[in-house]
């Protein structure tokens, strides 16, 4: 699987946590008083926090030392295999979620001390960044092929095969919404894009989602384009083409184009106009008209 960019930003994303929860860690076992006494003197700057106490015990020093290299090491392993790790993610944030929680409610309930405060606010944005980072890397968002929206069923190919149907009214039924025939051509003009990697069908969604809502500024209704009727599609689409604003009539343009080509593609569409494409001799020795 090719390394994206959004890869690599998960990767730095876990290292940059893995660091910090290392440095952290560490400076809590060596010096944790002075960890504590550092939080007590930021928060004098926000207002008046009451100081927190300091022991000599340590128990709770084991338990936080220990808890700090489980979730270095998860950050760790979740930057060797982003993907095959992913589920780690949401270990990491549940502990941290543990660690946020408990301290809003002590600082709540037990002692007002800036520290505590602190620790919920910077362990619960790792919280929302750790489930930002498992959703960024589901498998389904890096499927190659069309989103969701352009599958059958979806809004977009409704709204695609109804601009189709419109402009092939041949293939349309009869209440203008886009016989089987229209709902094919659909597909054709889809397949079509896949040939040019996952991200082309997305050009098509801003065009499609413009006419399917345009309606409210260019046609003065509030039913979107899929609940016009023929005659009203037909007139709607028309204000596309013949507009004098550019970006308007630049809308149905990628569309159009699409359509008209792999409209007269077709093999009864050739033998119509008279024009065959050539056919290519795959061995390179010759190109037959």
């Amino acid at each position: 699987m090719p390394v994206t960019n959004l890869d690599r930003f998960v990767r730095l994303n876990v290292v940059g946590l893995f660091w910090g929860f290392v440095v952290v860690g560490t400076l809590f076992f060596l010096v944790p008083d002075g960890v504590v006494a550092f939080t007590d003197r930021v928060g004098a700057w926000f207002g008046d926090f009451p100081q927190a106490p300091q022991t000599g015990f340590r128990l709770w020093l084991s338990l936080t030392t220990g808890y700090m290299v489980l979730v270095s090491l998860l950050a760790y392993l979740i930057q060797r295999d982003i993907h095959g790790n992913r589920s780690l993610l949401l270990v990491l944030a549940a502990g941290k979620l543990t660690s946020s929680v408990t301290c809003l409610l002590f600082y709540m309930f037990s002692l007002a001390a800036f520290g505590y405060l602190l620790n919920f606010l910077v362990d619960g944005s790792i919280v929302l960044n750790c489930l930002l980072l498992y959703r960024l890397l589901d498998p389904s968002r890096r499927r190659p092929g069309f989103p969701r929206w352009l599958e059958r069923g979806g809004r977009g190919r409704s709204i695609l095969t109804g601009v189709l149907a419109t402009m092939l009214p041949d293939a349309a039924d009869e209440k203008g919404a886009g016989g089987a025939e229209s709902a094919d051509f659909a597909e054709d003009v889809l397949d079509y894009l896949r040939g040019f990697g996952p991200a082309a069908p997305r050009a098509l969604v801003p065009a499609l989602l413009t006419i399917e809502y345009g309606t409210i500024l260019w046609f003065g209704t509030l039913r979107p384009f899929t609940r016009l009727d023929a005659a009203e599609r037909e007139r709607y689409l028309r204000g596309f083409e013949n507009s004098r604003f550019y970006l308007r009539e630049r809308v149905l343009f990628p569309i159009r184009l699409l359509a008209t080509t792999l409209f007269y593609s077709r093999p009864e569409q050739e033998a119509v106009t008279g024009y065959e494409r050539p056919r290519i001799d795959r061995s390179g020795a010759a190109v037959q008209p």
